[in-house]
């Protein structure tokens, strides 16, 4: 497909919806739209659908809290204040109390990779000196090295 089949489509599409294609670039009727300005308008949309996502977010939140005071499931403003510092103090406290497991989860997880490279360190160098060893012996049947050389280790 050349570049000028795929450009005639990108206009298609751009008259058919109205929207904007990303594109090398895109002539509409005399201007040009470059992909900086395709990725601002895309920008722009996405902030104005997360600001009405908050929006009705608040919005459930406000229904749900007023049909439960209308329920009698939640009290009054002031009652609510002591119970949500009591709720505050807890969630604190069940933080720190999860905050200080996560240190030592982290600490005992890298005291144990620790552990593992070392063992695996130490197996490396008991297979180096197997196999050092065993080079040595077959240099020796063959000839290459003479019974009487020792390599101090």
């Amino acid at each position: 497909m050349s570049f000028n089949l795929v450009q005639e489509e990108v206009r298609q599409i751009h008259q058919r919806t109205g929207f904007f294609v990303l594109a090398n670039r895109v002539r509409n009727k005399g201007t040009t739209v470059s992909i900086l300005q395709s990725s601002l308008y895309l920008v722009f949309g996405i902030a104005l659908l997360a600001m009405n996502f908050n929006l009705i977010q608040e919005e459930v939140i406000n229904n749900n809290k007023s049909a439960a005071k209308r329920l009698g499931i939640v009290k009054n403003d002031e009652e609510n204040e002591e119970n949500c510092k009591f709720i505050h103090e807890l969630i604190s406290l069940c933080l720190q109390i999860a905050y200080t497991t996560r240190m030592l989860q982290l600490a005992l997880c890298s005291l144990y990779l620790l552990f593992g490279i070392v063992l695996l360190a130490m197996s490396f160098n008991l297979v180096q000196e197997e196999v050092i060893n065993n080079i040595k012996s077959v240099a020796k049947r063959l000839g290459i090295v003479k019974d009487d050389e020792e390599d101090e280790d």
